[in-house]
């Protein structure tokens, strides 16, 4: 352990050092490049209704722009600032300091921008939804679930290049039954089996020239669409660094995972008792976005430090392509690599993959935005343990399916009453891959209603 935190902070070291022989004043007159944030920034500043567009029309879609002229939109968001929110308050202050030089150039003072933003913020999040559950299994009732989960997250500024973040989470998961459950039945007094209400993510992230590194407990991210793991739950206690190198963004992570959990007794977990219930996280990734398509390539070694093995050796593709605004394509890839004699279920298959398409509004953030989805999932037993996944949290369409290969079907329709409320419809079918191959209720299907709030 100590041989691997060392190699691991060298790697920051050679990440900053990398970061400062490239770093160099930005030209006011270079293009801001192409996936750049600031773009994604404006347009959620145009949508709320703080600037009312591009000015002279310099970007267009695809069209790149100069630093120049992306400081000319920013101080006209600037002068906006009284009508702004706290969120869009946040997101033009970032936009202020990265384009100080060209404002000072304009002439913008942002001394009262800065003056009045709010040191710490608050995000929250409500979901409320309800399960009809039903089972292709003899003499196994259908089942209703009524739920609600609710997360408060919270961010300070500490300095120009340091901020702290912790969360309250309803329902975190538990290690005396450790599995993706978020969630608070209706009814009860307490939190559903397996869960506790905590402060599940609490951490610090500060910008050391190009690297930015967090350190504390925070999201345990594998995948985009939380196939593999469920990024909004599930976290880890450790370091995560991410620079640019070139037109790439490399991270790495390095920490503790789960120490001494249990997994959900209701079906057949094999071996992850005995060699997954103490983990380390030890993780490499890289990544790109240019235009409307975007990749990244992770390598992520689960390691048991008790036992010296590694029940999870994971290889992790992602990409996204986005045909049009209405039209967008997500594929997901995973391999484990971890010998058979420490993977969960020796003899069946060791990678999934995802594929899900999108049409309509991507993102249901704008009153009346609506979106069809449909995502299949064909997995392994072996690729990923269903408790870490999204698919598998307490309605069990997935949990009750361990020990199997198995395909997944998620059909889902969204529509967005407003920037801050949503609602989805979702249908969703697990079939074991082979025929006569099951166990009480791996072949399920159920009809979902959610109901989300932002704030």
């Amino acid at each position: 352990m100590k041989k691997v935190l060392i190699v691991f902070l060298v790697l920051v070291l050679v990440m900053s050092t990398m970061a400062i022989a490239s770093a160099a004043p930005a030209s006011p007159f270079a293009d801001v490049p192409a996936g750049s944030w600031a773009y994604s920034a404006v347009k959620q500043l145009v949508q709320d209704g703080i600037l009312s567009g591009y000015g002279n029309g310099a970007f267009q879609g695809n069209n790149l722009m100069t630093r120049y002229e992306m400081a000319q939109i920013v101080a006209n968001a600037v002068t906006k600032e009284d009508k702004a929110n706290a969120q869009d308050k946040a997101l033009i202050n970032k936009l202020a300091a990265e384009f100080a030089a060209e404002l000072d150039s304009l002439g913008v003072r942002v001394s009262k921008l800065e003056a009045n933003q709010p040191n710490i913020v608050f995000k929250g999040n409500a979901v409320f939804r309800y399960t009809d559950k039903a089972f292709n299994t003899p003499n196994k009732p259908s089942s209703m679930n009524e739920q609600y989960r609710f997360l408060l997250d919270s961010t300070a500024k500490v300095d120009n290049n340091t901020s702290f973040s912790f969360r309250y989470n309803s329902a975190a998961p538990d290690k005396a039954d450790f599995s993706n459950n978020p969630w608070t039945t209706f009814g009860t007094n307490a939190q559903s089996s397996g869960t506790i209400s905590t402060i599940d993510r609490f951490n610090f992230t500060t910008k050391i020239n190009d690297v930015t590194a967090t350190v504390g407990r925070q999201s345990f991210y594998v995948d985009a669409q939380n196939v593999f793991m469920s990024s909004l739950i599930l976290g880890f206690d450790g370091i995560k660094a991410t620079a640019p190198v070139g037109n790439l963004n490399l991270t790495t992570t390095f920490g503790h995972w789960i120490n001494g959990v249990t997994f959900d007794g209701a079906s057949s977990t094999g071996n992850l008792q005995k060699y997954a219930n103490t983990l380390d996280v030890r993780s490499v990734s890289m990544g790109s976005k240019a235009g409307k398509f975007d990749w990244s390539l992770g390598y992520y070694d689960l390691h048991n430090p008790s036992l010296g093995v590694d029940p999870f050796k994971w290889t992790v593709v992602n990409t996204n392509y986005l045909f049009n605004h209405n039209i967008g394509l997500n594929s997901e890839y995973i391999k484990n690599s971890a010998s058979e004699n420490v993977i969960p279920f020796p003899g069946k298959k060791s990678d999934a993959y995802s594929i899900k398409v999108t049409i309509g509004d991507q993102n249901l953030d704008k009153p009346a935005a609506h979106n069809f989805s449909i995502n299949y999932v064909n997995k392994g037993a072996n690729a990923f343990a269903n408790q870490f996944s999204a698919m598998g949290d307490s309605t069990g369409n997935s949990d009750a399916a361990n020990g199997l290969n198995f395909v997944n079907w998620d059909l889902q329709y969204g529509y967005a009453f407003s920037k801050t409320f949503n609602t989805v419809l979702q249908y969703s079918r697990v079939i074991p891959e082979k025929a006569g191959e099951s166990v009480s209720g791996a072949d399920n299907h159920f009809f979902r209603v959610v109901f989300n709030l932002n704030f």
